[in-house]
């Protein structure tokens, strides 16, 4: 049998061992367009803070590849899949023939149409030579804008931050963390980073970075004729799943590649898994690209069991953010900002202390909550919207600690 996974990252890693275990025999190439081993994208942030070292973001040792018997194309671009053929073109002509297939290619960032958009000093942040340029701007010091205040725009300026940096955010919407906070819970959060130095610019939006003779970014005008001046600016806009190698008239695709209960696209033999995957939501109940770390190591892992023979089926994913800023914690799962009739909202608040809670409920399950300052037992919080049965004891869980019957 011969394996092919495009992407070096959390889905592609577990997946080639996940392959092996389960096949010591078949052929493994792996094609990556990134020069160096398997890294955890989860340390970008921590990277650019000076907590963690580069050394210390490799999730695997240097002989991984050679261990595995894993044939590791570094630095080469996949142009398309042709699953009717069965291979893979990548530049330069190229072809990689394959029996099975995982697409393991991740997400890249969401680039807004914004004048000066190609200004030196204006990056994103997905990859470790992205964490490695931002790292070398911030020893310039001085101010820095951040464009979005979803959970990786934030963590980045938190990190910017912490290097003292001064950082402005300026936000689209009338609050942070919209798409995975209540307007209560992100108050909270912001207020944290406000007395830490952090400025907000909310309901804003950029209309052009600025930048001086030499090409360098020297600030952002807002729409409102607000000027903020900086040396740099990070576009945490939010990513898009890397489905550009697939055509529609070959695959299902939505936002992101839909894949079925065993991880295989509407191609057969051709897996996918991570970021790019469209998989079923727990919470939701239809198929969302949940882009976590955690749903891509799990999908990986089972998408290269199946592709080796086993028929193994996959319960789906739930979204997860977890946040720390300045000791104060939080996590949203699932459909923690539902609002409506079909839900029931159960909150409970003790704002000196900056703690909070809720919990959203659908036809007595829990779908999602919120919990900022208060993370004792949301592991037993995350099981229940898992497991998607009725729960009797809500109070108990909203509360709190003592032993909570389902």
């Amino acid at each position: 049998m011969r394996y092919v996974v495009i992407g070096n990252s959390a889905a592609g890693i577990f997946g080639i061992e996940a392959i092996r275990e389960c096949d010591p025999e078949g052929d493994i190439i792996l094609i990556t367009n990134e020069p160096e081993s398997a890294y955890s994208r989860c340390l970008t942030t921590h990277y650019i803070a000076g907590k963690v070292t580069e050394n210390q973001m490799y999730i695997r040792p240097g002989d991984f590849y050679q261990r595995y018997a894993v044939d590791v194309r570094f630095g080469v671009t996949v142009e398309s899949v042709d699953p009717a053929e069965r291979k893979v073109l990548c530049e330069g002509g190229i072809e990689v023939p394959f029996d099975r297939l995982l697409i393991a290619t991740g997400a890249s960032p969401v680039i807004p149409e914004t004048p000066g958009i190609n200004a030196a000093g204006v990056f994103t942040l997905r990859t470790i030579n992205d964490a490695r340029a931002i790292r070398k701007r911030v020893e310039r010091g001085g101010r820095a804008v951040v464009l979005g205040a979803g959970p990786v725009g934030l963590k980045t300026a938190y990190a910017l931050l912490k290097r003292g940096v001064r950082v402005s955010v300026v936000v689209g919407s009338p609050q942070i963390l919209s798409r995975a906070m209540d307007a209560y819970g992100a108050g909270l959060i912001q207020k944290q980073l406000e007395e830490h130095g952090m400025t907000f610019y909310l309901g804003r939006e950029v209309k052009e970075i600025l930048e001086n003779d030499a090409g360098e970014v020297s600030g952002v005008r807002l729409e409102d004729g607000t000027e903020l001046l900086c040396s740099m600016v990070i576009v945490g806009k939010g990513v898009r799943p890397n489905v550009q190698l697939v055509t529609r008239d070959m695959f299902e695709i939505n936002r992101g590649l839909v894949v079925n209960e065993y991880l295989e696209t509407s191609c057969t033999g051709v897996f996918a898994a991570g970021d790019v995957a469209e998989t079923y939501d727990i919470a939701y109940g239809y198929p969302r690209v949940n882009a976590t770390w955690p749903n891509a190591t799990a999908q990986g892992r089972l998408a290269g069991r199946n592709m080796a023979g086993c028929r193994e089926r996959y319960p789906g994913s739930i979204g997860l953010n977890s946040l720390e800023f300045f000791g104060l914690d939080a996590i949203t799962v699932g459909m923690s900002r539902a609002e409506g009739p079909e839900f029931e909202v159960l909150e409970h608040k003790e704002e000196t202390a900056r703690r909070y809670r809720r919990l959203v409920f659908r036809e007595d399950k829990l779908v999602g909550y919120v919990a900022v300052n208060d993370i004792d037992g949301i592991g037993a919080l995350t099981a229940r919207v898992k497991a998607s049965i009725p729960v009797r004891n809500k109070r108990a869980l909203l509360v709190g600690r003592p032993p909570v019957v389902w």
